[in-house]
């Protein structure tokens, strides 16, 4: 993401603001022109772009195109074995390197089921 400020505005309360969003200011770019753009890291937490808009301050806001055009088309949910998987529903994946038994696996799915801790996927 670029931030832009306007003109003649003082740049480390917007920083301070786009940090208490979440955002990881990655770094400082002045034009020739003078303007200042502030670029936001990638690692950042997702914000909505008009709750950046609204500091006071900004000019513009811009968001890079996605690494992965494709993957994004198909949308935030998938369906697994009978189960939607989403941002809102997360799903726990675990491989042999985190499990060192069945008796572990079949232990920790148990508990998981009895909580209903959406656990109808594991096995």
């Amino acid at each position: 993401m670029i931030v832009t400020l306007q003109k003649g505005v003082e740049l480390e309360p917007v920083k301070r603001e786009l940090t208490r969003l979440g955002l990881w200011v990655q770094g400082v770019e002045r034009s020739r022109g003078g303007d200042v753009h502030i670029v936001v890291g990638r690692g950042s937490t997702a914000v909505e772009i008009t709750s950046v808009e609204a500091i006071a301050g900004i000019a513009s806001v811009s968001e890079p195109s996605s690494p992965h055009p494709r993957v994004d088309a198909h949308g935030g949910a998938v369906e697994v074995a009978g189960v939607m998987v989403s941002a809102e529903r997360p799903c726990l994946i675990a491989g042999p390197c985190s499990v060192e038994s069945e008796e572990q696996i079949t232990r920790i799915a148990k508990k998981l089921s009895a909580r209903n801790a959406g656990s109808s996927g594991a096995r």
